[in-house]
């Protein structure tokens, strides 16, 4: 996936709001939240039935009185839900031409040297890796591998600099005097919501390996780079178990610490579609109105709107057999064709090379 869902819902919503009804007895329905328009445009523009007494009604918050907290709520969910609908239509539809993968490759690919180890002392030892700001890219350790002399289990730390405590531990499987590679989750991000920036640090204590000892590699170099990311290997003997040691006290490494990787170098849009929020202003706003239509379409709650039957809302939605264009998802569709989805500022590094035309003179 080119982008993070979660960030996008949450970035994207206020782009478009609702307006306040003008009938007093709806006035009140909307919070501060739901009301806000990054953009200046109202779900309530896109079709006559959004408005705050169908809202009201189809979401069956009646009982609640204001300031309608469940309502409110249910109504963020609701949005968000579009939104992410709206965003992956855009993706469908216009297909940006970027290169989902630029890298994917394995750190270490000298060989391990068996006959030497590195004795266990009271080290921490780990990988430290950044990701560039504003490269809208992401690093995935798809798999990683242990050379240990023993079979056994070793739980890797996983911390961001931010904070001193693990952002996640791993437990790993080491074969005894071989590299024993296993699958792993772990994805850096510039910013995931919750750390920016800064370095992430993945690695062991060598108090917990009891004899289990790392094995080394015929190499030279304990650290890469690319215009995306730089990973090191680095140590520290000045720490409190399970704490991430103080920045100043990590240093760089000369051993492998009998750890590899296979990492993998993804595209990553969220923070250029959050920088261009407004322009899935009316893509979000027709999402919504579609959705709340179909919503209505199934609901048995809107018995009061006995003006808009079954019939006229699928002509609403779908438009008919004659006339498609009168449809909201007709509408939808156009309006993420004529949507302005320019990559120009993206990062090049993803974006496919372009060869001159030249012509050749005969």
């Amino acid at each position: 996936m080119l982008y993070n869902k979660t960030l996008i819902k949450d970035g994207l919503f206020g782009v478009v709001g609702f307006q306040a009804d003008e009938r007093t007895e709806f006035a009140d329905i909307f919070n501060a939240a739901n009301l806000a328009s990054s953009s200046g445009l109202y779900f309530n523009e896109a079709h006559a039935i959004v408005n705050a007494e169908n809202i009201k009604a189809i979401y069956n918050e009646i009982e609640e009185a204001t300031p309608y907290t469940k309502l409110n709520a249910l109504i963020e969910r609701k949005v968000k839900g579009s939104i992410i609908k709206a965003v992956d239509r855009v993706f469908q539809i216009k297909k940006p031409d970027v290169k989902s993968i630029i890298d994917k490759e394995v750190i270490f690919k000298d060989s391990l040297n068996l006959s030497e180890t590195i004795s266990n002392g009271t080290k921490f030892c780990a990988y430290e890796i950044r990701l560039k700001q504003g490269q809208n890219a992401k690093l995935s350790l798809k798999r990683i591998a242990a050379a240990f002399t023993e079979t056994d289990s070793i739980t890797l730390y996983l911390f961001h600099d931010s904070q001193e405590d693990p952002v996640d531990t791993i437990s790993i499987n080491t074969t005894a005097m071989a590299e024993n590679w296993q699958s792993s989750d772990i994805v850096i991000e510039y910013d995931n919501g919750t750390q920016v920036g800064g370095a992430w640090y993945l690695g062991y204590y060598q108090e917990d390996l009891s004899t289990n000892e790392a094995i080394e590699r015929d190499c030279d170099q304990h650290y890469f780079y690319s215009d995306c990311y730089y990973i090191r290997a680095v140590d520290s003997v000045n720490y409190i178990q399970g704490k991430l040691p103080d920045i100043d006290n990590i240093t760089e490494s000369i051993e492998a610490h009998g750890l590899n990787f296979d990492i993998q170098v993804e595209a990553d849009l969220t923070d250029f579609m959050l920088e261009i929020k407004n322009e899935f202003d009316k893509v979000i706003q027709m999402q919504f109105a579609f959705d709340f239509l179909e919503e209505c379409l199934y609901s048995k709650r809107l018995n009061h709107l006995e003006r808009v039957n079954r019939d006229q809302l699928i002509i609403e939605l779908k438009g008919t057999d004659t006339d498609k264009t009168i449809g909201l998802e007709y509408k939808l569709r156009e309006t993420i064709q004529e949507m302005n989805f320019d990559l120009s500022a993206f990062n090049s590094t993803f974006l496919p090379v372009r060869k001159p035309f030249k012509i050749w003179d005969m």
